[in-house]
């Protein structure tokens, strides 16, 4: 990746998102609300989980519970997105 592309904040690639995203951020992440908000603004699939009180690293920091919901919830994402008999995906 050029460093130039690389340097820009994501806002400024918005357009040229595709990929369906699952966002798992703390309700503190501002960051990740609006990159989630012009995401879904443009309907590229997406989906938020917000986990209360928590900060941009709230995986790291936050109780062992969200943590398990946390991957129960990427488990069930990468199901719905990802085919395993090599057919088209489509959202559920």
């Amino acid at each position: 990746m050029p460093r130039d592309i690389a340097a820009r904040p994501p806002m400024t690639h918005v357009d040229r998102v595709t990929t369906p995203t699952l966002f798992l951020h703390g309700e503190d992440d501002d960051q990740a609300e609006q990159w989630f908000a012009a995401l879904r603004e443009r309907g590229a699939p997406v989906r938020p989980a917000r986990y209360p009180g928590g900060s941009h690293l709230f995986i790291l920091n936050g109780r062992p519970y969200r943590r398990v919901d946390c991957n129960e919830r990427i488990v069930e994402w990468l199901q719905q997105w990802i085919p395993v008999d090599g057919g088209p995906v489509s959202p559920s």
